[in-house]
């Protein structure tokens, strides 16, 4: 009899032990849906993985009258700093596929392949032998215009390999700044494909979103680059889009430009392998005189 005080108290014990895992747990799972899962926390969160990716590719297509224009851009960042593009042109029977790698100070750029019904003069099919496969490359002259690299890298939401202390310091900004202007309480949660999606209407502004961009190219040790000049967009109404966001990975999945319907579709974040660069090359300009030549 004088032992059951002590097998009392250690049950005691144990119940305490118990409730107080129960507790935790279901502290736990407030934290992760009401704090780690906000729609605010998940979009910065979004930015702050955005800016520490290696890579990743972007998917546009644009329709017009009569043809349309399918654009995939993979861009990296980090060891090596380059883009490369696949893009597919179609217009009434022709079919135009172009590649480009650019790099920030040289563009590259072939067209793969050309299809169409156009014919010479005796009626022969049209012959694309001297343009088709060739890389031109631009020369140290051109640096100044090249146009690929920064293309990509420019992008609604930028994207960089960047360390920690960069990457708060440029997130710091877009919150003090308002560069995205969202509403948080109009958040539509769904799924997709079989993933959590949180979908978010997103106004930019164009003042501070070029002063960011002008810290992010900074930042990363990269030439100055032209026409990022926030002066320039003083007064310009914001850039109204709609964001979706992996809720569980935070990474960016696609953006629709409300004004004009243009959808941006992300994927392969920091995917590995290296951007290959041209080595067999002409001057770009023998390549604009060889398509030149073919009208």
């Amino acid at each position: 009899m004088p032992k059951t005080p002590k097998i009392k108290s250690l049950a005691s014990g144990k119940r305490l032990t118990i409730i107080g895992a129960i507790l935790l747990a279901i502290a736990g799972f407030f934290w992760w849906t009401n704090v780690f899962n906000n729609p605010e926390n998940v979009f910065f969160g979004m930015l702050d993985n955005s800016l520490a990716t290696s890579s990743v590719t972007r998917q546009v297509k644009e329709e017009s009258a009569g043809g349309s224009v399918e654009r995939f851009t993979r861009l990296q960042t980090g060891i090596t700093n380059a883009a490369e593009t696949l893009e597919i042109t179609k217009q009434g029977q022709a079919t135009v596929t172009k590649e480009t790698v650019g790099t920030p100070d040289t563009d590259y750029a072939r067209y793969a392949k050309i299809e169409t019904n156009q014919t010479t003069e005796s009626g022969q099919p049209a012959d694309f032998s001297s343009v088709e496969g060739a890389w031109g490359k631009s020369t140290e002259e051109q640096s100044a215009q090249v146009q690929y690299f920064n293309q990509a890298f420019l992008g609604t939401v930028p994207f960089a390999s960047m360390n920690g202390n960069d990457r708060r310091e440029l997130i710091q900004f877009m919150r003090d700044n308002n560069v995205y202007k969202v509403s948080y309480a109009d958040v539509e949660k769904t799924t997709e494909n079989g993933r959590k999606v949180y979908v978010y209407k997103v106004g930019i502004n164009p003042t501070t979103y070029f002063e960011m961009l002008q810290q992010f190219v900074k930042k990363l040790g990269l030439p100055e680059i032209a026409g990022l000049d926030p002066s320039q967009y003083a007064g310009v109404a914001d850039l109204e889009t709609e964001f979706k966001i992996d809720k569980n990975s935070r990474q960016l999945v696609e953006i629709k430009y409300l004004g004009t319907g243009q959808q941006e579709f992300y994927s392969d974040h920091g995917l590995n392998g290296q951007i290959q660069i041209p080595e067999q090359t002409i001057p770009i300009t023998e390549l604009q005189t060889r398509i030149q030549n073919l009208q």
